[in-house]
């Protein structure tokens, strides 16, 4: 990749966030942490019952500050006089529904206030709105930082204030199977398939299968052990890999097949080899054609050298992170990659239900950190059924956390996932579609430019 070209990638994702009025600080991600006009509320904002937030001109006394809430039926509760601003409780009158909880209080005090005489004493009114902190389930392990360092890095427990997912969104977990009865997945597994064994019951023989599977959906607020990223999401398990953890193209072929023809709108695929196939390629291009976002792992030797199906056109190639946000050791690396993810060190769910961690475990690899970005591409798709792959991608390669140094791109691509970040991205945005290019050989700066540009809305 050409330095201009970076410097150029790089311009234009500013540009882009800076236009959704997004920003690459530390984030506070109460929702919202603004108070807005009765007139702006587009969505179901809880509102402070009767009270509404007044400001007052630089030059008003606090006698006529005082007359004048008391002539809008008000009483104060706070004064703020830095800013001239007073918290104040508005009282029923016989003129005004006696009920304020059902209307807007600004309204009404924008109606109280605006029969007055004299109402140049106040610069604004707004709702007093409520505002919550950072979601925090009760699964034990999501506050335990050695074993879900990953949930704080990719900032998903943000994200659980905007959107946990949704069951309708189906998640395809290609690899060695799930076990069925781990109470993490209960009520979103779907009947999958066994394509190594030709038979409807793809239970996990090795365990890698169920640990990729947690990583995207393990449940929330159970009570128990972790929480995946998009833990309201469903699961479509089917194994292509047997108990060796190994398989071949014709299952990997049959099982993208399997999975798009089942209604997945993700397929996790955290496997691969150093060649590829046409049988594969044309599989990977018939779920592309139906509008299903492949996400597959990078491969695990530490090399710059393509690895498939991570390196094919249209398919989201993830490398993997370690606990330091630096590149894990034996990540490959190479223009393929798309996005980085955690992978070292990833605690997960566990086929084995009676082992140290009780149906938990810790795996390392570029097959944990592709899970993390199905599990965002889910999130994403719950907020916006209908959003297509090409608009979940410039999505999650416009929101990342970038690297600081440009030459660190054959890393870590784009940057590594942002969770938070992506899903605060305007819920009304319209995207204008296009087609996912790869980095790989053959695509030309223009092709790679198509793709890096950001395309914020229709005019």
């Amino acid at each position: 990749m050409s330095s201009s070209l970076q410097k150029n990638i790089n311009s234009s994702l500013l540009v882009l966030i800076n236009l959704l009025g997004l920003w690459s600080g530390n984030f506070l991600f109460a929702r919202p942490v603004f108070a807005t006009p009765a007139a702006d509320l587009t969505r179901s904002e809880t509102l402070v019952e009767q009270t509404v937030l007044i400001q007052f001109s630089e030059t008003a006394s606090a006698a006529e500050r005082d007359t004048l809430i008391a002539q809008i039926n008000g009483e104060l509760l706070r004064w703020l006089p830095q800013i001239h601003v007073a918290e104040v409780h508005l009282a029923a009158t016989n003129e005004t529904d006696p009920n304020l909880s059902r209307n807007s209080a600004a309204d009404v005090a924008q109606r109280r206030w605006q029969s007055l005489d004299d109402n140049a004493l106040i610069a604004h009114i707004e709702n007093n709105v409520v505002v919550e902190g950072t979601y925090l389930p009760n699964d034990p392990d999501v506050a335990n930082q050695q074993r879900t360092y990953t949930l704080q890095a990719t900032h998903a427990l943000e994200a659980w204030d905007y959107t946990r997912g949704d069951p309708a969104v189906i998640i395809a977990v290609l690899d060695s199977g799930i076990n069925t009865a781990h109470p993490e997945f209960q009520g979103r597994l779907l009947p999958g398939y066994d394509i190594v064994n030709d038979d409807a019951d793809p239970t996990d023989d090795h365990g890698h299968g169920t640990h990729t599977a947690g990583i995207i959906a393990a449940g929330i607020d159970n009570s128990l052990g972790m929480a995946g990223i998009c833990p309201e999401c469903s699961i479509l398990p089917v194994k292509v890999l047997n108990q060796n953890n190994a398989g071949t193209w014709a299952g990997v072929a049959a099982g993208i097949l399997y999975a798009t023809d089942h209604g997945a709108r993700v397929i996790n695929l955290s496997l691969g080899a150093s060649v590829s196939s046409n049988t594969l390629e044309a599989a990977v291009e018939y779920a592309i054609a139906h509008d299903v976002l492949i996400v597959a792992a990078a491969g695990n030797m530490g090399v710059d050298r393509n690895f498939y199906p991570a390196a094919l056109e249209g398919v989201v190639a993830v490398s993997a992170t370690d606990a330091t946000n630096q590149r894990w050791s034996l990540s490959n690396m190479g223009d393929y990659i798309d996005l980085a993810a955690p992978g070292y060190a990833v605690y997960s769910t566990y086929s084995d239900l009676e082992n140290y961690y009780g149906g938990y475990n810790y795996m390392s690899g570029t097959s944990m950190a592709a899970p993390h970005v199905a599990g965002l591409a889910g999130l994403l798709l719950s907020q916006k059924l209908d959003r297509s792959a090409a608009e979940i991608y410039h999505i999650m390669i416009s929101t990342t956390d970038k690297p600081t140094n440009p030459d660190e791109t054959r890393y870590f691509g784009y940057g590594r996932i942002n969770i938070a970040r992506a899903v605060a991205v305007i819920e009304d945005n319209q995207w204008i579609p296009v087609p996912i290019i790869d980095k790989a050989d053959g695509a030309s700066e223009q092709q790679l430019q198509q793709v890096y540009l950001p395309l914020v809305a229709n005019p």
